[in-house]
């Protein structure tokens, strides 16, 4: 047990970690500096941004950071260390791959939560700066459970591959090649298999439900299926809705429910990691 509580301790306060969370909470303070910068010449009874404006804006940001962050924390506190060997001396000591694999993981995951928790305080300090409104409570939880998700199911995925391939350069390539396809360039991945495999005509409702299946096997995509959950809205999908305004949809017709979020969400975070620690458990 001490083993793992030094591992847990060692892995929160490297300073990979600590960099990538001060970046998360420097990016929440030049956003909360933005919401705070609004035209002071606008009465302060009328200052208002929406929840979902709030979400868009935040999802535009974070929705490019966080993946990025998440697949070089993946690599520099896992991946690097089980390529080079150095593992080999860590599991000398009383802990098992295995153990390793979790409290590397958890420690991680623990350093994107309180990073997030911060930055979104910070981010509604902002808010209420301006606008002179607090953030309601629900849209704070959507927030830091969405952008978590997002961390942990890019970590997660890192630290399976870094169990699959056997050499630092390779683990590095294919940890940016998860950020480039799973997060940079899944919209492009989306349109062309729609389009190309299931010969879907763009702007139909039924690429809508194409789109929204896919954003689920994407941790990124998962972020904005719960942007359209938020906001009711196709706006971030880039499908126009005809005859609504603002391209407002029902989520729950599409299968965006709080149920669905909630399975799917919880299987980004805990399933790439299980299937690590089974590989690890393998060779103890």
């Amino acid at each position: 047990m001490n083993s793992i509580l030094y591992e847990l301790e060692r892995t929160l306060r490297s300073k990979f970690v600590l960099v990538m969370m001060g970046i998360i909470i420097l990016i929440g303070a030049l956003l909360a500096y933005a919401l705070s910068s609004g035209p002071t010449s606008v009465p302060r009874a009328d200052r208002f941004i929406s929840d979902n404006g709030i979400f868009t804006i935040v999802d535009a940001i974070f929705g490019v950071l966080i993946p990025i962050l998440a697949v070089f924390m993946g690599y520099l506190t896992y991946g690097k260390d089980r390529t080079s060997g150095v593992l080999e001396s860590v599991v000398t000591r009383p802990v098992t791959k295995g153990q390793l694999v979790l409290t590397r993981f958890i420690a991680s995951v623990i350093a994107i939560l309180i990073a997030l928790v911060i930055a979104t305080f910070i981010i509604d300090v902002g808010q209420y700066t301006y606008s002179y409104k607090f953030i309601p409570a629900s849209m704070i939880e959507a927030l830091i459970w969405t952008y978590l998700v997002e961390g942990a199911g890019f970590l997660g995925l890192v630290y399976l591959f870094s169990h699959l391939l056997k050499s630092q350069s390779a683990v590095l390539g294919v940890s940016i090649g998860i950020y480039l396809i799973f997060a940079l360039l899944w919209d492009l991945v989306e349109t062309i298999v729609l389009v190309e495999v299931f010969h879907a005509s763009l702007g139909s409702l039924s690429s809508l439900q194409g789109l929204v299946n896919f954003n689920f096997a994407s941790p990124s995509g998962y972020a904005r299926n719960v942007v359209m959950y938020i906001t009711s809205s196709s706006t971030i999908s880039g499908i126009s809705v005809a005859g609504s305004f603002n391209n407002s949809i029902n989520p729950a017709s599409y299968g965006i429910t709080l149920v669905s979020l909630g399975v799917i969400g919880f299987a980004w975070m805990v399933v790439p990691v299980i299937l690590t620690y089974m590989l690890a458990k393998r060779f103890d």
